[in-house]
């Protein structure tokens, strides 16, 4: 059993990891997405011009990206807490099982 509980750990862990990974990557696109939209948008003439409306939203995007590697936090924390209380459940209720067996045996004997 605690076997398996290490295996769903490392499970979940992985998928963790693979969230931030396929996030990271989609704010990657989303950064270079943003720099061509300015570099390529005709409203701006100068060279001036587009520098600061790419770190305008640059820093928009950055604050999103900030908000959105906190919320994978918290659910991965969530997720992570629900399968420890899930697994310390699974093992107080067979302490209890075995322990109610051998009480049985014990009374089987006693007979």
């Amino acid at each position: 059993m605690e076997t398996a509980q290490a295996q769903q750990m490392k499970d979940l862990e992985a998928r963790g990891q693979t969230d931030i990974k396929e996030m990271q990557a989609e704010q990657v696109r989303s950064s270079v997405e943003t720099a061509k939209e300015v570099q390529n948008d005709p409203k701006f003439k100068t060279k001036a011009e587009k520098d600061r409306r790419v770190k305008e939203k640059q820093a928009a995007n950055t604050k999103k990206f900030m908000e959105e590697r906190k919320t994978i936090g918290i659910k991965q924390n969530k997720a992570k807490n629900k399968l420890k209380n899930a697994h310390a459940k699974q093992l107080d209720d067979l302490t209890k099982w075995i322990k109610m067996q051998i009480h049985m045996c014990d009374e089987e004997e006693g007979e």
